[in-house]
């Protein structure tokens, strides 16, 4: 196994603080899940006949979203999601915009991306999830982000597996390796990856939400 690097903190933002902030939209975004879960039981995510294109990853990311702002906050933070601003550059799925001292804005950015035991998604989750956040197309400035799978099908812990094969070795320190960031969410994950040398290294928690059941 890897030998994790310490990321380079910046001392704006301090690495336990933007934990705590990841840490509870998490805690937020699993409760959301849950209540979503139950209610999709009977009527699960199915794909309507009149349209060709199926955006599902959108569909549930948004879903997820507007579960979660009816959720108490254990801190001061607010959601943004991609769709809100469509001619943002570089649009994230999910954003934690919480304010510092003197007015200065900052965001913590989830990516989501739906998930099967199959190469074409799981290395997708790899190109265009943890690879933009390495490459610093996503979170350029900060030593932190999150991302959510949604597991449509297939098993976790092969689907983790399988994401783990198209990790970068030069840039990786540390493969998806189960952390809990906060209790009492099943599917966490941690990983690590260097950037470049002024931009430090990544830390990268992953939850992953099962899907399974309420998609056909």
């Amino acid at each position: 196994m890897s030998k994790i690097s310490k990321p380079i903190i910046h001392e704006t933002w301090g690495f336990d603080r933007l934990s705590l902030y990841l840490g509870d939209a998490f805690r937020v975004l699993y409760e959301a899940y849950r209540i979503i879960l139950v209610e999709k039981r009977k009527s699960p995510y199915t794909k309507p006949v009149s349209k060709k294109n199926w955006h599902l990853e959108n569909i549930l990311t948004e879903d997820l979203i507007e579960t979660a702002v009816d959720i108490p906050r254990r801190l001061d933070y607010q959601w943004d999601t991609e769709s809100k601003d469509p001619k943002k550059k570089n649009r994230i799925d999910i954003t934690i915009i919480y304010s510092l001292r003197l007015g200065f804005e900052k965001r913590l950015g989830i990516e989501c991306k739906r998930l099967k035991d199959d190469a074409q998604l799981c290395r997708e989750y790899y190109e265009n999830g943890i690879k933009r956040f390495v490459t610093g197309y996503y979170s350029e400035k900060m030593p932190m982000a999150g991302m959510i799978g949604f597991i449509q099908e297939g098993g976790i812990k092969e689907i983790i597996r399988r994401i783990d094969t198209y990790l970068d070795k030069q840039t990786t320190t540390q493969s998806l390796t189960i952390k809990k960031i906060i209790e009492n969410i099943e599917y966490t994950y941690f990983s690590s990856h260097n950037r470049d040398v002024d931009s430090g290294s990544i830390a990268l928690y992953h939850m992953m939400l099962d899907y399974r059941e309420i998609i056909r």
